[in-house]
């Protein structure tokens, strides 16, 4: 599922769907018994590794127009032949109930699905796939329909470890330094790459505001690799990496030349980047970072 998108239903299942059958092998059907065994087996079964997509599949023996679609291509006709034209079954909007993305899925791509599938269904769920940094798996992550405010709230609350009773500064170091970045039009696009430019203006700005410490070291890649878990950042490491990442834990994964090695960019919320356009939301976003600073 690395590009692509996953689509759950919330279709009533009719007489014509049924469960999939998941096997540890998948035998030859038996051509000899019944169409209704042979269709059974060949159309509803598949293997056990699968199990987890809990598949309901619609099989229509023969297809009637009034509750089937033509693609674009094809002409509408009320009579047709349908082992000669391929056609589809008419589903409503309000049937989506979730939109999963792959991993690598294009943000050009996510960005244009994302809008498609909201005008269809305002209240679609919709989930980006992430790979987990600290375990080989993937995390499915709700993307979330946020305002200036929200994003308030979110850089007020980040996820932070505690040292010595005190919560961690690099993230919001981290991102007020991107805010200044973009302000100054040095980052002009979502994607936000690991440059000697961004680590930087972290030292620059942790000099600023958290200055010399007993506690904290300033270490910029540490935030840019564990914002991850935040909504609204994703890493997008370079391709065949995902295994890689889950390695990466157990020696200095956080190290610049690590990141640069393996993290192509990391993804902001369009929204957010465009927010951040705004001078007087750069200056209410950086004043949440900063107020939630515990040093």
């Amino acid at each position: 599922m690395a590009k692509y998108i996953n689509v759950n239903y919330g279709m009533m299942v009719t007489t014509q769907g049924r469960e999939v059958q998941y096997r540890d092998i998948v035998n030859k059907p038996n051509y000899y018994r019944d169409q209704e065994d042979f269709f059974s087996y060949q159309i509803y079964t598949k293997a056990k590794a699968w199990e987890h997509e809990q598949e309901v599949r619609l099989f229509i023996f023969k297809p009637f127009p009034m509750f089937m679609k033509f693609p674009p291509f094809q002409h509408d006709k009320t009579e047709f032949n349908h082992k000669e034209i391929r056609t589809f079954v008419t589903i409503g909007a309000e049937c989506f109930e979730s939109l999963y993305l792959g991993v690598r899925i294009d943000p050009t791509n996510k960005e244009k699905i994302t809008q498609l599938a909201r005008t269809l269904n305002p209240n679609i769920k919709i989930y980006q796939m992430k790979a987990d940094p600290n375990a080989f798996s993937l995390i499915a992550k709700q993307e979330m329909n946020y305002n200036l405010n929200d994003y308030i709230d979110l850089f007020s609350n980040l996820h932070t470890n505690k040292q010595q009773g005190k919560n961690t500064p690099h993230k919001a170091i981290l991102l007020i330094s991107i805010i200044d970045l973009i302000a100054s039009h040095r980052i002009q696009t979502n994607k936000i790459v690991f440059t000697e430019e961004l680590e930087n203006c972290f030292h620059q700005n942790w000099e600023r505001y958290v200055g010399k410490s007993i506690i904290f070291k300033p270490k910029a890649g540490t935030p840019y690799w564990h914002l991850n878990s935040e909504p609204f950042w994703q890493l997008i490491p370079y391709e065949g990496e995902y295994e890689k990442i889950v390695k990466l834990q157990k020696g200095n994964s956080y190290s610049s030349k690590t990141i640069r090695e393996h993290i192509k960019f990391a993804v902001i919320d369009q929204v957010l980047f465009q927010l951040l356009q705004d001078n007087a939301n750069r200056t209410k976003l950086r004043e949440a970072l900063i107020n939630s600073l515990d040093i």
